[in-house]
């Protein structure tokens, strides 16, 4: 039926404006609607918020009462081996998500990886544990966002609009309108065909990070501790010291000595025991090579000159002072060899008091 042949009412409608037809038009075609349900089959009044019991197509229930929990986290890790940790991540998540995104950077003590997770709610927290116990957790955030309402209102609107969408069809299919009213209806249903498929397409989206929760996880290799070649603290010596205090024979002792690794005659502690006369010393050395035989640099043969002050012990108490002459015979990387001629003077109740001393180090490294 063309609407050239209804009744009164409408033909004046007809007359007036486009702005104040289309309501009057979408009152008279609802007032149809209740008697030819065929005829426009979304007929009636929006659809409300509680009309909406379900989220359709899978995901939580968005009910009101219903709660829908969209659940993000971020992990960064430091783990021992890049490799074997990416493969058995990818077999532990089988069965309770997938990777959706997985980069690997570098390789060897520098290599990281980039992986998105996504997986059910219920075994995140086991997820968590597993990723704490393979490394080092250097940050990780997870947070919980309640959307049910988002949903709800997704829906009432998505509804709303195929409503009004079916209604303005129905109404520019009876062929009243002159061309420029058309073109402009039909430009309000493009604008709601286009408001409907990104309130489905933002739909479809929430409702998969419902149904599955989103984990961010970055692994980066520990650096390894590569092997060096070791560095001596300290060069220990043991050796025999002959001393001659007066015209008879030399008195044999023994000590030991403490040296600086880089340049033994440099600075040395030095102790010795002398059981005939019981006389003890500890003293501290200081003594500098000549820039003439290789400033101590060479494998053999570094001599050096210096001084040292310290204590010594027989009947009473002294203060020694004295200097001496050595040269490192041999120096290898672990051990040295070295012989030594001193001077010192004690001096204490007895007066002052002169003693030479020779000794031959025998060092090794620690």
């Amino acid at each position: 039926m063309r609407l050239a042949a209804a009744p009164l009412p409408l033909r004046l409608h007809l007359r007036l404006p486009l702005r104040l037809r289309l309501p009057l038009c979408a009152l008279l075609l609802a007032a149809c609607g209740s008697s030819h349900s065929h005829a426009d089959p979304y007929a009636g009044e929006p659809v409300e918020a509680e009309q909406v019991r379900g989220a359709r197509g899978g995901g939580a229930d968005v009910s009101q009462q219903g709660e829908a929990w969209v659940i993000e986290g971020r992990m960064q890790i430091s783990v021992g081996e890049l490799t074997p940790t990416l493969v058995a991540l990818n077999e532990h998540i089988k069965g309770r998500g997938e990777v959706t995104k997985q980069e690997v950077k570098g390789s060897g003590a520098y290599g990281s990886a980039s992986l998105t997770l996504r997986v059910r709610p219920e075994a995140l927290p086991e997820l968590l544990a597993w990723l704490r116990a393979r490394g080092d957790v250097e940050h990780e955030l997870v947070s919980r966002e309640e959307v049910s309402r988002q949903l709800l209102a997704q829906e009432v609107t998505l509804k709303n609009a195929q409503t009004t969408l079916a209604r303005l069809k129905v109404f520019i299919d009876k062929d009243a309108l002159k061309v420029d009213e058309v073109l402009r209806v039909e430009g309000e249903m493009q604008r709601l065909r286009e408001q409907i498929d990104q309130i489905e397409r933002a739909r479809e989206l929430l409702r998969g990070r419902v149904g599955l929760a989103t984990l961010h996880v970055g692994l980066s290799e520990r650096a390894r501790r590569l092997p060096r070649a070791p560095e001596a603290k300290f060069y220990i010596a043991g050796r025999p010291t002959a001393a001659l205090t007066g015209p008879g024979a030399p008195e044999v002792g023994w000590g030991v000595s403490l040296f600086n690794p880089n340049a033994p005659a440099r600075f040395h502690v030095d102790f010795d025991q002398l059981p005939q006369s019981k006389r003890t010393f500890l003293t501290l050395a200081s003594s500098s090579y000549s820039e003439f035989f290789g400033d101590g640099e060479r494998s053999f043969l570094n001599p050096h000159v210096g001084f040292k002050l310290g204590y010594a012990s027989d009947a009473g108490h002294n203060f020694v002072f004295g200097g001496g002459l050595g040269v490192e015979l041999l120096r290898f990387k672990y051990a040295f060899v070295n012989l030594r001629a001193e001077g010192l003077g004690l001096v204490g109740d007895e007066g002052l008091r002169w003693v030479t001393l020779g000794a031959l180090d025998l060092a090794v490294v620690y």
